[in-house]
């Protein structure tokens, strides 16, 4: 995991991030799974701009191999949410970061306003795909999410989402809708 930001001009902040995850599993273990798993590989890159309110990143993700069982991550997204965007499209079949089959390539665009450093109003777009030997798992995924924050005090936050996700598969498509309303105290 490594960052790089700096201040460009007046006021403009720029952030760069990359991450790399990487995992080995045991040969005994393979093994077990009748050599269906492999060793995991994720990479992100995210590039970031601020400027008077206004904020917006573009990124993108590696990880999974094709015809194996890999796993990213052991819990959710693990510590991965700042080289993130979306909500639920790492939830569908064949994108599980923690343990799925499938190669996966997603790419997106974040952008939002922030109103008075209390309300931030946001959208996030995310499109790839994710490419198995398998009949069904595998296809192009696209998730919108338009998003709400309110920073009421240091120790309370309220957030709100809505998602819509797309998955196309070769003999269907489906799509998933999503909304979620959070309140935040922090003790």
């Amino acid at each position: 995991d490594a960052a790089y930001s700096t201040t460009i001009f007046d006021g403009i902040n720029w952030t760069f991030e990359g991450a790399y995850l990487g995992n080995s599993l045991d040969s005994k273990l393979k093994d077990a799974l009748l050599n269906q798993a492999a060793n995991g590989n994720f990479f992100a890159l995210r590039g970031s701009v601020e400027l008077n309110g206004w904020d917006a990143s573009l990124g993108g993700l590696y990880y999974g191999k094709k015809d194996k069982v890999t796993l990213t991550t052991i819990e959710d997204q693990g510590n991965l949410g700042s080289l993130l965007a979306g909500e639920e499209i790492f939830y569908t079949n064949g994108s599980n970061l923690n343990g799925d089959i499938g190669r996966n390539i997603f790419g997106y665009v974040t952008a939002g306003y922030t109103f008075n450093e209390t309300v931030r109003v946001g959208a996030d777009f995310v499109y790839g795909g994710t490419k198995t030997g398998e009949i069904g798992n595998g296809g192009k995924k696209l998730e919108a999410v338009a998003r709400v924050d309110y920073k009421y005090s240091p120790k309370l936050n309220f957030s709100a989402f809505y998602s819509y996700v797309n998955v196309n598969t070769d003999p269907e498509s489906t799509h998933h809708d999503a909304v979620r309303l959070q309140a935040l105290y922090k003790f």
